[in-house]
């Protein structure tokens, strides 16, 4: 939010911290942050109003409760009862690793990706299951793909939904197109980002973030690749709990 202010993309290295700089993408000389551009505009009249040191927790927790109420809608317009829809409320708030998200998002912006992207679908979830206007539900999944890119593809559910509503006013074509355009557009500025930053329309930041060589191996032989099999099963089915200790205790 800061750069963007600044009219820059890149984020100058006296902002980093050298515990956080794994988290950033050096291309050209310059440092990046990977992920979306949503949470930096989300930011933005913070930053602006209060510089670097507002209190971002305050948005964040905002943000938290906008959450809540969304999943609460959500459960009412399912006909869950008000108490129901309470708890159902709560457990996602309280009993999820929403909270973790929550705190660490209040001081780290790499977590607000999540929870803006969660909010996001949420909305569209709530008013699919509402007065289902289908350019707001592609505008909400769209803005979803400004913080996590990859949630795009949530418009699978809406497109086959708005191709088979019935009792509809206007055709399926129509529904479809009003649908996409908002996702194209944002799909758009995703690639444009992408171009101006690194030169690439595809390209992200990841293929030079700055992280350990045995992450940046295990990177190497590919994001998706049947290598990756057998110690993600040791990893997730095998292995049993680790205990951490703090540093110099007993």
């Amino acid at each position: 939010a800061s750069s963007f202010l600044a009219g820059r993309l890149d984020v100058p290295a006296e902002q980093v911290d050298q515990y956080h700089l794994r988290d950033f993408s050096l291309y050209q000389g310059r440092l990046y942050y990977p992920l979306g551009v949503l949470p930096a505009i989300f930011l933005l009249p913070g930053v602006a109003a209060f510089g670097l040191d507002f209190p971002q927790g305050a948005l964040v927790l905002g943000l938290a409760a906008s959450t809540g109420w969304l999943i609460y809608v959500i459960a009412r317009r399912l006909n869950f009862s008000e108490r129901d829809a309470l708890w159902i409320s709560a457990g996602v708030l309280i009993a999820s690793p929403y909270p973790y998200l929550v705190l660490r998002a209040t001081v780290f912006d790499a977590y607000l990706t999540h929870l803006l992207s969660f909010a996001c679908l949420l909305a569209a979830l709530a008013e699919y299951f509402g007065k289902r206007r289908w350019w707001l539900c592609g505008l909400l999944v769209g803005l979803s793909a400004l913080s996590r890119p990859l949630t795009v593809f949530a418009v699978i559910f809406f497109w086959l939904t708005a191709w088979q509503a019935n009792g509809a006013k206007n055709s399926a074509a129509a529904r479809l197109a009003s649908l996409t355009i908002p996702v194209v557009l944002a799909g758009a500025v995703v690639v444009a980002y992408n171009q101006f930053r690194f030169g690439n329309p595809l390209e992200v930041g990841y293929s030079y973030q700055l992280m350990p060589g045995e992450v940046v191996a295990a990177r190497n032989l590919g994001l998706f690749s049947f290598q990756h099999i057998p110690g993600n099963f040791q990893r997730a089915v095998l292995n049993g709990p680790r205990i951490i200790f703090a540093e110099k205790s007993q």
